[in-house]
């Protein structure tokens, strides 16, 4: 099971197709819409107002779309910033603003991923294609950085709130509305 869930957004903006040049080494990356968003030259520069939170390297992602098979993208440079998460390979990457994430957890259940890592779920628009990343896994070279991971990427959530958090989904945990579903509450 998932441990250490942080907080979780209710709002959805559009999505973003992840353009051909990010998926160098990988064909099926180019495929997904999501709000991952494409660094051209796999680098990018920390912005003026903006903390560098935590770095590391060898960071291996997998990413899972809506329907279908889990893709490695292998490993790359893993920043986490006040701001947004930077995954960084020498000729690509992508940015992942902190407002698209919808919930990060621990995770050591090897039903879940067969690595202990962290699990990164996205935010996506109701627009978005079956093959949309949905979510992330992202495995550390040593499970002992997890938790340092999870506490920066839980401090950038802390630092970009929601702005519907204190009206919508309060009395749940702030969980209903994720990823643009409207459910109602158990009829008892």
């Amino acid at each position: 099971p998932l441990s250490h869930t942080s907080i979780a957004r209710n709002s959805i903006s559009a999505h973003e197709s992840l353009p051909a040049s990010i998926a160098a080494g990988n064909k099926r990356m180019a495929s997904f819409a999501s709000p991952l968003q494409p660094l051209s030259n796999g680098a990018t520069s920390i912005a003026a107002d903006e903390e560098l939170l935590y770095t590391l390297e060898d960071v291996r992602i997998t990413a899972a779309p809506q329907e279908g098979d889990n893709t490695p993208w292998g490993a790359g440079r893993l920043r986490v910033t006040s701001r947004r998460v930077l995954w960084e390979q020498p000729a690509n990457g992508f940015e992942l603003l902190a407002k698209r994430v919808g919930l990060h957890a621990v995770t050591r259940d090897a039903q879940t991923f067969p690595e202990p890592c962290l699990y990164v779920q996205l935010l996506l628009s109701d627009a978005a294609a079956d093959d949309a990343v949905s979510e992330l896994f992202l495995v550390p070279p040593d499970a002992a950085a997890l938790e340092p991971l999870f506490d920066a990427l839980s401090r950038t959530a802390e630092l970009n709130p929601d702005s519907d958090d204190e009206s919508d989904g309060e009395s749940d945990g702030g969980m209903l509305g994720i990823a643009g579903e409207d459910d109602e509450p158990d009829a008892e």
